[in-house]
């Protein structure tokens, strides 16, 4: 989903949300933060981790995919509360071409984060040593 689309006199930038919308949030922020659960939580429902997504993030900044049809990767956000964010950028000059540089941009994506996104296992117990398998 695009939320905002921004213009300058060089560049036309817009931003890209990645949502997960059922994802377990308390499994999210024990990961950031590290000593969330006293005790153990189990996962309730498809969870990416945190890292995988800053991998993700990383690899997408670097896609020469993008960067051959002249698509930036200006910002990324990693993953809060089951969504991350991109923000790209293009040359104002090819103000004509965002809709197909949009939908460009969103193949890569689901590409790139198919490839590197991993995931809790559903139903898989998760302790404050942070010690927990992943699928994926």
């Amino acid at each position: 989903m695009v939320n905002k689309i921004n213009t300058s006199c060089t560049q036309i930038m817009f931003k890209i949300f990645v949502d997960w919308p059922d994802c377990d949030g308390d499994v999210v922020f024990s990961e950031i933060i590290g000593t969330m659960f006293q005790g153990t939580h189990n996962v309730i429902s498809i969870t990416p981790t945190a890292d995988s997504v800053d991998n993700f993030l990383d690899a997408l900044s670097d896609d020469e995919g993008l960067a051959s049809k002249g698509i930036e990767v200006e910002e990324t956000y990693g993953l809060m509360i089951g969504c991350c964010h991109v923000v790209f950028a293009v040359d104002s000059s090819r103000a004509s071409e965002i809709p197909e540089l949009i939908k460009y941009a969103i193949r890569r994506m689901n590409l790139v984060r198919s490839q590197r996104v991993r995931y809790y296992k559903v139903n898989e117990t998760v302790g404050t040593d942070g010690n927990v398998a992943v699928s994926g």
